[in-house]
């Protein structure tokens, strides 16, 4: 989204610097040809004075705040431009102190949306900002609500963090899904984007998690239990018509078990065994 912003300022900055420099061209040649050439002196000095014109209009209408519209369960609400650029801009900075200032006084920027159509809640959990989540949560925004499908379709809560690209800390990882769970996220839903069988769940996120990173440790075996506790399928089947059993066995999360309890443990909980709080098998 910064990356979207200096490319706006710089073609902006470029036109205004286009205008500027056809207006003072036109400008001079008009006075210069003045007494010599007057017809032709007029409708260049006219052309200058378009151009002014129109700087002043553009520049005017970038400048002067708009009203935007915010939608929220209980209707529209209008926010001028300012307030929500200043909103994205705390956003991207990590700005929570100007963030809860906000949105202390903007109680509708909770469910503002960014230009990749993420509320703030879903923001933070993609960037794993663990304060942030519990912020947006603190003022009342939840996963998954009604408005962010609406707009969103099939990117569930689930959907989008596993597919954001970022790598956490494993227990930072851990402690986002659990902050999902408790607030709304769905852990079965629709996925018409990244599954075969339209269907997905968080627990194949976590399953790909722990495959991908090649050794199984203890946040990853508890963001496995959070998920599983929830009610994630174990008999989904997704990509390739694999159960995330399956895709753990088809791995070389086989050969980790051999040395890793928590290996063991994992994929007894993919087989729906109960697994205690000591670490034993129930």
């Amino acid at each position: 989204m910064a990356f979207m912003g200096l490319m706006f300022a710089f073609v902006f900055f470029l036109i205004i610097g286009v205008l500027a420099f056809s207006m003072i061209v036109c400008f001079i040649i008009g006075l210069i040809l003045k007494n010599k050439k007057r017809l032709l002196s007029k409708i260049l000095l006219t052309i200058s004075g378009v151009i002014l014109a129109i700087f002043i209009v553009g520049t005017v209408a970038v400048i002067i705040p708009k009203p935007e519209t915010i939608e929220t369960p209980d209707g529209e609400v209008t926010v001028m431009s300012n307030v929500t650029k200043k909103f994205n801009t705390a956003l991207q900075d990590k700005d929570l102190e100007t963030v809860d200032k906000l949105t202390d006084r903007y109680p509708e920027l909770i469910y503002y949306l960014d230009i990749n159509k993420l509320d703030p809640l879903q923001y933070f959990a993609d960037k794993n900002n663990v304060d942030g989540v519990k912020l947006m949560i603190e003022k009342g925004a939840r996963f998954d609500n009604g408005l962010t499908l609406k707009h969103r379709i099939t990117e569930y809560a689930f959907n989008d963090y596993f597919h954001s690209g970022e790598s956490p800390t494993h227990e930072t990882r851990k402690e986002i899904i659990e902050l999902m769970v408790e607030n709304g996220a769905q852990v079965n839903y629709d996925d018409a984007v990244y599954s075969e069988t339209k269907k997905s769940s968080a627990l194949f996120g976590v399953v790909y998690w722990a495959v991908y990173d090649g050794h199984i440790d203890e946040y990853e075996l508890e963001a496995a239990q959070i998920v599983v506790d929830a009610g994630a399928d174990l008999s989904m089947r997704g990509y390739e018509d694999n159960t995330p059993l399956d895709v753990f066995d088809k791995s070389d999360m086989i050969e980790d078990m051999n040395t890793n309890e928590n290996a063991k443990k994992f994929r007894e909980l993919l087989r729906g065994t109960k697994i205690s709080s000591s670490g034993t098998q129930g």
